[in-house]
């Protein structure tokens, strides 16, 4: 088999610190998303030369393994028992996700063959500039609020958004943003996900006319976004995307 876009391992350097998850409970909340989103996941193996793929059954912390669905090829999941390193690779609402393990275990899960191995101390989530974007609802928008210097608040209504940021209009004269302005302590509400409150950075300004009214729309990104806020806006990305797909 190709291993090519099935989740090609990227290699560990120092370019790839930034996107190294080293929290244990942000690694779990990946972790989780993986399992919950069923997302198909590549198990790299034999130095890289040989590849099966899979899904995450199983995140049990308190036991520090990861349980994975067997291959239906008994002679793969053997090669697999007798590797002594294996390179997971996934994706989580078009984020690459990769973490390694030093050795996979074949087991019976549910009463079907399984294998598990343990927790990672390390992930990687890649997120880079072309992070995917996806457009909000316009019936009932996301809205994010903005507090202002003064106290007040302004309503920011959202376009569309990514693990790296979001765009929203707001009306012109609430809001004399500049690009590389950062507003702190910004709230959204992402539904069944709960508050999210987050630092914005706006990137980009232009000014739209809604009938009478000046509109700015602002591209902003977010700011040190934890690990665990980042796998919630995934989260309800992907809730988006599998709403507009079973339309």
């Amino acid at each position: 088999m190709n291993a090519r876009n099935l989740g090609t391992p990227e290699a560990f350097g120092p370019e790839l610190e930034p996107f190294q998850i080293h929290s244990r409970r942000d690694v779990i909340a990946v972790l989780q998303s993986l399992r919950h989103g069923k997302s198909p996941i590549t198990m790299h193996y034999d130095r890289g030369e040989r590849f099966l793929v899979t899904r995450l059954l199983s995140v049990n912390p308190d036991f520090e393994e990861l349980i994975f669905d067997a291959s239906p090829d008994a002679e793969e999941n053997a090669r697999l028992a007798r590797s002594t390193r294996v390179t997971a690779v996934s994706f989580d609402a078009h984020v690459k996700v990769q973490f390694e393990a030093e050795h996979a275990e074949g087991i019976v899960f549910d009463n079907l063959p399984a294998f598990r191995v343990r927790v990672p101390g390390v992930l990687l989530r890649l997120q880079r500039r072309e992070a995917y974007r996806i457009a909000t609802p316009v019936v009932k928008p996301l809205k994010c609020r903005i507090p202002l210097s003064e106290g007040e608040t302004v309503e920011a209504t959202l376009v569309d958004i990514s693990v790296g940021g979001l765009a929203c209009f707001v009306r012109a004269p609430q809001l004399e943003a500049e690009v590389g302005t950062r507003y702190p302590d910004c709230v959204m509400e992402l539904p069944d996900e709960g508050p999210l409150t987050t630092t914005l950075e706006v990137r980009h300004v232009t000014e739209e006319r809604q009938g009478t009214t000046t509109m700015r729309r602002l591209r902003c990104k977010f700011v040190s976004l934890a690990g665990t806020d980042a796998t919630r806006v995934q989260r309800y990305i992907h809730k988006l995307e599998r709403s507009r797909l079973s339309k």
